[in-house]
C-alpha cells in the first residue's frame, strides 16, 4: 500500500522540483539539501498516448485495435 500524504506537507529546505509526464500520470520530485521526494499522481482511468494527449482506458483500447 502506497504511503499516505497529509493534505498539508511542509518542506522547510526546499531546493528545486521537476515535473515529468508519465504514461500512467504525471511524477513530481522534490529536492531538498538531504534528498528528494517522489509523488506519483496516477490515473486510475486514462493513458498518456505517445504524442502526449490523455485519453481513457476504453478509448485507447479502440485506437489500439484500430
Amino acid at each position: 500500500m502506497a504511503k499516505k500524504l497529509n493534505k498539508h506537507t511542509e518542506i522547510k529546505d526546499f531546493q528545486n522540483y521537476w515535473r515529468e509526464d508519465k504514461p500512467w500520470g504525471i511524477q513530481f520530485k522534490i529536492a531538498t539539501s538531504e534528498k528528494t521526494y517522489v509523488i506519483d499522481c496516477k490515473w486510475k482511468d486514462r493513458v498518456r498516448l505517445p504524442d502526449g494527449r490523455v485519453i481513457s482506458n476504453v478509448l485507447a483500447r479502440k485506437v489500439k485495435n484500430g
